[in-house]
C-alpha cells in the first residue's frame, strides 16, 4: 500500500506541459488527432466547436493572441513559430520551427450549424 501511495505521489508531482490557451464558454472538444512530442516540447492539436459565430471567436481571442505575439491572418492567428500545411482539423498537420519557444496557430471556420476552431499550440518542456 505504501508503495502504491509513493508511486501516485511521484506521478502527481511530475508535471507535463499542458495547453495554455483559454477556451471560451460553451466550446466543446472534437477529435483532433495526435499531439506531437519531442525532447523539447509538446505540440498540442485541439479542435473545438462553438455554437456562436466566427466573429465572436475571433473577437474573444484577439487580445490573447496579441499578448502572445500572434497576428491575425485571414480567419485565424499565427505567431510564425508553427507551420501548418493541409486542410482544416484532421486534414492538416503542423510543425514547429523552434521547439524551445512557445508557438500558436489558429484557424476559425463557420458552418451553418456552428463555428469550428483548429488550434495548434507548442508548449516547451521545463527542465
Amino acid at each position: 500500500m505504501r508503495w502504491l501511495l509513493l508511486c501516485l505521489a511521484l506521478t502527481a508531482c511530475k508535471k507535463s506541459p499542458q495547453p495554455t490557451l483559454p477556451m471560451m464558454d460553451d466550446m466543446a472538444k472534437l477529435p483532433a488527432g495526435d499531439n506531437v512530442e519531442t525532447d523539447q516540447s509538446i505540440l498540442f492539436h485541439t479542435l473545438v466547436k462553438y455554437p456562436g459565430h466566427a466573429s465572436q471567436v475571433l473577437g474573444f481571442y484577439g487580445p490573447e493572441m496579441e499578448k502572445r505575439g500572434a497576428a491575425r491572418q485571414g480567419d485565424g492567428f499565427s505567431d510564425g513559430n508553427i507551420e501548418h500545411v493541409g486542410g482544416f482539423g484532421r486534414d492538416g498537420s503542423a510543425s514547429v520551427k523552434d521547439a524551445a519557444r512557445p508557438g500558436i496557430w489558429m484557424s476559425v471556420f463557420e458552418t451553418a450549424a456552428d463555428t469550428r476552431v483548429d488550434i495548434w499550440e507548442n508548449v516547451p518542456k521545463t527542465r
